[in-house]
């Protein structure tokens, strides 16, 4: 999985810390669940704003990535994707661009 910080006029945001946290509901029948819990872990986006994650759940639509960096206000994102949960005006990106390292966040 991988992705890209951008600011509001597209330049690129270095040394942003990617935050990667369990949401929406879990049924506790089900057989397979996250064992991660909120910010369970971060990246940081290298000189050319990308990062990188090789070790998230092969269906990670239930996490959420908060990119951070003290000039940019926090902003949350969701993988589009079906796992994902039902939130009202959450910015989705889809998950094909997670996985082909198109993901844009913005901050």
């Amino acid at each position: 999985m991988r992705g890209l910080v951008l600011d509001e006029q597209d330049a690129l945001v270095s040394v942003a810390r990617v935050v990667f946290s369990v949401s929406g509901p879990i049924s506790s029948y089900a057989r397979e669940r996250p064992t991660m819990m909120g910010n369970y872990h971060s990246e940081l986006t290298g000189a050319d704003g990308r990062w990188s994650c090789s070790h998230v759940p092969p269906r990670f639509g239930m996490i959420d990535f908060t990119a951070v960096h003290p000039h940019f206000q926090e902003q949350t994102f969701i993988a589009d994707s079906p796992d994902a949960p039902a939130y009202v005006n959450m910015d989705r990106i889809p998950e094909a661009d997670f996985l082909a390292g198109r993901a844009v966040n913005r901050s």
